[in-house]
């Protein structure tokens, strides 16, 4: 096209050579555009692969390439903005990586602005979804309530904007993800008045969705009714809530096929907390046992390498039950286990990435020393136990859980004054013990 053109141009005929180029450069750019197109389809392509060997971060690389390459067409520059926010929430979610959610809160929003509500309302909607679930699984990771209320807010308006019939699915979404937030909320603050609204609008959402026809959704939001249940029972020390959790957790893990190894875990998780919450307010070691064989058992669908947060969260649940078992028995190898669990999941939740559940780790840690101290007298296991719970009370008293304020700052002192009367005792000890000492040194007359 462009020898024609110069041809043309040779011979005087100017309109003809622009006309000429202009068809030239016009199946360029087509040419250009279909190999940005293909390619853009193979970085995509890339980016799956890597995701299915679990390197999110990566996988993330080549979908924001891709996204690159489409920025002339917005439909495919948003699909490709959604596989990178997503690999980089999974990575975040799955191995506690808060600087992957935050990239990825930042890609929901991009996402957002390439698809404004006038124009593509579903796309919209679904970049808006996803971006509160980004900012919920950071806010879990944080010790304030700061993103929890932004997300509260963001599901808030949706159902101010979306009725049922008009959009059902964001709508379930919507109030399943405003439930879930009050959840979190009202286990943090005191009272149960978010608890309460977060049953009412899960038990709203669960009406609007059938069982058979999407089981993985029923079981998932009957698993929450099942957690705040168990959270109601917990702030009224009630048996009963207890016991409608377990029978919302065990028709939740009904619906799951057995293939649903990540969703039965979960539910397994749960039915274990629940277990142990029934057998110290009954204070009784067979809830209990029953909480340890549940986690194993969860334990056993979890690989750590996989799902590290998970994985660690269940230890953490193993060790809370075997302390508890300590109290009932008087057992110290209960508190010894506990002691295990709980560092165990420490490799896993560092106070860089998960403060927040490091101090529920060390908080663990601490408490069983202490139990430990009591029973043997050791003052060495006391003083450690002081240093630990401490060190978690540092952590906690800057969050917004009150709950979790109370319960450490009493772990905390309960630690000192069996220090401080172990320390004493041992003083005591050695002045009663000097006179003695003292005549055992006295040359024979």
């Amino acid at each position: 096209m462009r020898t024609k053109a110069l041809e043309l141009l040779d011979a005087g005929d100017f309109s003809g050579a622009y006309s000429a180029l202009e068809e030239g450069r016009l199946l360029a750019q087509a040419h250009r555009c279909e190999a940005s197109v293909s390619e853009a389809e193979l970085l995509a392509d890339q980016g799956r692969v890597l995701e299915l060997q679990i390197s999110n971060i990566p996988a993330s690389e080549k979908y924001a390439q891709a996204a690159l390459l489409s920025a002339g067409n917005p439909i495919s520059a948003f699909e490709y903005l959604v596989k990178q926010a997503n690999a980089l929430q999974n990575e975040g979610e799955e191995f506690g990586n808060k600087g992957a959610l935050r990239e990825s809160i930042l890609i929901w929003r991009k996402a957002k602005t390439l698809a404004p509500f006038e124009i593509a309302p579903d796309r919209h909607r679904k970049a808006h979804n996803n971006l509160g679930s980004a900012v919920y699984s950071l806010a879990l990771l944080e010790p304030t309530n700061e993103n929890l209320l932004e997300v509260a807010k963001m599901n808030r308006e949706v159902l101010d904007r979306d009725s049922c019939d008009i959009a059902p699915q964001v709508w379930i979404a919507a109030q399943a993800n405003l439930a879930s937030t009050l959840l979190e909320l009202g286990e943090r603050e005191l009272g149960t008045d978010k608890l309460m609204e977060a049953l009412e609008r899960f038990n709203i959402a669960l009406s609007a969705i059938d069982r058979k026809e999407r089981p993985a959704d029923w079981a998932g939001i009957k698993n929450n009714i099942g957690n705040t249940l168990m959270r109601i029972g917990q702030r009224q020390a009630r048996s009963d809530y207890f016991d409608r959790a377990i029978g919302a957790f065990h028709e939740a893990f009904e619906a799951l096929d057995p293939t649903m190894e990540c969703n039965r875990a979960m539910i397994l998780m749960n039915l274990a907390a629940v277990h142990a919450d029934l057998g110290r307010l009954l204070n009784r070691a067979e809830p209990l046992e029953q909480s340890i064989k549940d986690a194993e058992a969860a334990l056993a669908l979890t690989q750590k390498s996989r799902y590290p947060v998970r994985w660690a969260q269940i230890k953490n649940n193993i060790g809370s039950a075997r302390s508890s078992l300590g109290l009932i028995t008087n057992d110290i190898s209960h508190w010894q286990d506990a002691i295990v669990v709980n560092r165990e999941a420490l490799s896993v939740h560092t106070i860089e990435h998960a403060p927040l559940k490091w101090a529920m780790s060390q908080w663990g840690i601490g408490l069983a020393l202490s139990k430990i101290a009591a029973t043997t007298s050791d003052l060495q296991a006391a003083t450690e136990a002081v240093a630990i719970l401490n060190e978690a009370h540092l952590i906690i008293a800057k969050s917004d859980n009150e709950s979790m304020k109370m319960g450490v700052v009493g772990a905390l002192t309960e630690a000192k004054d069996l220090a401080i009367g172990l320390q004493n005792r041992a003083s005591y000890k050695v002045e009663e013990a000097s006179p003695l000492a003292d005549k055992l040194a006295m040359p024979p007359r």
